[in-house]
Order: C-alpha cells, then sequence, then structure tokens
C-alpha cells in the first residue's frame, strides 16, 4: 500500500477525490439549505451562494453615487444559511417564469444546460442608466454538476492510471 501513493499523480488524485466529496455534500445540501457568502461595501457587494441552481457568483453596485448604505459603511463579511426556507408563491411564480436571473433587471440574459448569466439593466443609447434602476446587477450561476464530473474524470483517472516506469530504475 506505501508504494500506492509514491509520485504526484496519485497524491493529487487522491486530493481532487477529497474536494469532490466535498463538492458533493455542497450539491446535496443546496437541496435543503441555502448557503450565503456576502462581503458588503458602501456601494457593491458581492455574494457567494450555493443553491438548487448551482454555484452562484452575484454583484449589484449602486449606480448613483449619493446612495451610501449606512450598514456597509465598513467592509464586511456575513455568512447565512437558509435552512428549509419556504419561499411565497409569488417569488415561487417568478422563479418559474424568469428562472433563477428573476433579481437581475431586464438586460443581458443568457441560459444553457444549466449554465446562467445575467447583467441588467441595458444601458440607453448614450451608454447611461435610466434613472429608475438604482442598482446594475451581474449574476453568474455554474451547475454542480459541470465541476463535479469532470473533477470526478480527473481523480479517477489520476489514481487508476499505471505509474510510468522510469528508465534504468530496476523492477521491485
Amino acid at each position: 500500500m506505501g508504494d500506492f501513493f509514491h509520485g504526484w499523480r496519485r497524491k493529487t488524485g487522491c486530493v481532487t477525490l477529497a474536494l469532490v466529496l466535498v463538492l458533493m455534500c455542497g450539491w446535496l445540501r443546496s437541496f435543503f439549505v441555502n448557503d450565503i457568502l456576502l462581503l458588503t461595501f458602501p456601494r457593491t457587494f458581492y455574494e457567494f451562494d450555493s443553491s438548487r441552481f448551482g454555484i452562484s457568483l452575484y454583484k449589484r453596485t449602486w449606480v448613483d453615487p449619493n446612495i451610501f448604505l449606512e450598514w456597509a459603511r465598513f467592509p464586511q463579511m456575513q455568512l447565512q444559511f437558509h435552512p428549509g426556507v419556504r419561499v411565497p408563491s409569488r417569488i415561487n411564480a417568478q422563479l418559474s417564469k424568469y428562472g433563477p436571473l428573476s433579481n437581475v433587471p431586464a438586460g443581458w440574459r443568457w441560459e444553457s444546460c444549466g449554465f446562467h448569466f445575467g447583467k441588467g439593466p441595458k444601458p440607453c443609447n448614450d451608454g447611461s442608466i435610466d434613472p429608475r434602476h438604482k442598482n446594475i446587477v451581474t449574476r453568474l450561476i455554474v451547475p454542480y454538476w459541470s465541476v463535479v464530473l469532470p473533477m470526478t474524470a480527473l481523480s479517477a483517472y489520476l489514481l487508476l492510471i499505471k505509474p510510468v516506469k522510469v528508465k534504468g530504475t530496476p523492477d521491485v
């Protein structure tokens, strides 16, 4: 068994497999609990979210320079767990109509195979933002399967590949 872990491939394969197991736990957990890591600044906040749609990166920037969020005076980090939250039927209807990009104002949207990207609102012809919109929102959602499956294949390859014999070394 000691010979199994000689070389970088098998060690890397074990580390990759451990990462896959952590991601699988996150994937299963996301069906029951939304985990959110929130970084706030005076005019911008970033959100890293794990939900039933996948891993989401979200950025909201306030357009009006006069808006100063008192609660975000100093940069801060929050970790939030939302176990078993019942989504109101009004929001559920909106999610089924617009999907996970329902909180992104009308702008540019792209969706394919579980991947979602949205940025809004759409700028006017002169490049300015409509004054009715108070912020610019960008959201990217990557489904768990697109990360877990390639990493599983990589770890299997690294663990199961036969080590290359270096010329000039005796057989053991």
